[in-house]
């Protein structure tokens, strides 16, 4: 059976470059990417932005996905490369919003089938609307992307997963995600809570978070910055698990 393309549902004959193939003009073709997935406990690394995925079509990959990158790239640039010192207006806020959540779900198909934690309905949903679906929030971080001493700079990372969100007598309720993924000096966390709480984070990591959706003050540069070691921790749930 011919795949499908997810945003659109017209035959998926064409490829994404799950990171855009313009970040490695603006990183300067430095550093690895890694990409870890959850149940396996496993990762790959990969030199370059040339991770792409099958699960679109041409008309989607030349028209709207394309403009997002066109849209999005004078934004992203200075917060790619550590450089924004001042505040994210609260258009900003909803262009980055909408390129992390293109971008999150893109990198989240390039794990096996069976831990593609977004629901088909979300990238359809995403693709007619051009907004993440409701009960998405969304933070940005900044990133030390060097350890020291100028070793191991690390371009990007990515790591999708699921929430299981329990009942009070600790059975399964329903399913949520998590996508994290970083650029050299800019972190993303997109997390879909299915119940439509509102998510915060603990008071000891607000100084490095600034929440892009629902759209916030939109403080930047961040008190504190992100190391790589903090990095890699990103999934140990820096948020608030609603009951």
């Amino acid at each position: 059976m011919a795949r499908e393309c997810l945003f659109c549902g017209e035959p998926a004959n064409s490829k994404e470059h799950a990171f855009p193939r313009w970040l490695s003009e603006v990183i300067g073709g430095e550093g690895d990417l890694t990409h870890a997935w959850e149940n396996r406990g496993g990762s790959w690394t990969t030199s370059g932005f040339d991770l792409q995925v099958r699960q679109v079509c041409a008309t989607c990959n030349n028209t709207w996905m394309s403009e997002l990158e066109d849209s999005s790239r004078d934004l992203l640039v200075p917060l790619v490369r550590g450089e924004r010192t001042w505040p994210l207006a609260a258009q900003e806020q909803v262009r980055l919003s909408a390129w992390g959540y293109k971008t999150g779900t893109m990198l989240a198909l390039a794990l096996p089938q069976d831990e593609r934690w977004v629901p088909p309905e979300h990238y359809r949903r995403f693709g007619d609307t051009g907004k993440p679906p409701d009960g998405t929030t969304i933070w940005i971080a900044g990133l030390v992307p060097t350890l020291a001493g100028g070793t191991d700079f690390k371009a990007g990372w990515s790591k999708p997963e699921r929430l299981d969100f329990r009942k009070r007598d600790g059975t399964l309720d329903r399913h949520g995600y998590r996508l994290s993924f970083s650029i050299a000096h800019l972190v993303f966390q997109v997390v879909f809570e299915p119940y439509g709480n509102k998510l915060d984070r603990p008071r000891a990591t607000r100084d490095i978070w600034t929440r892009i959706r629902p759209i916030s003050k939109g403080e930047w540069p961040p008190g504190r910055w992100l190391n790589l070691d903090e990095l890699e921790r990103l999934a140990e749930g820096r948020f608030i698990d609603p009951r």
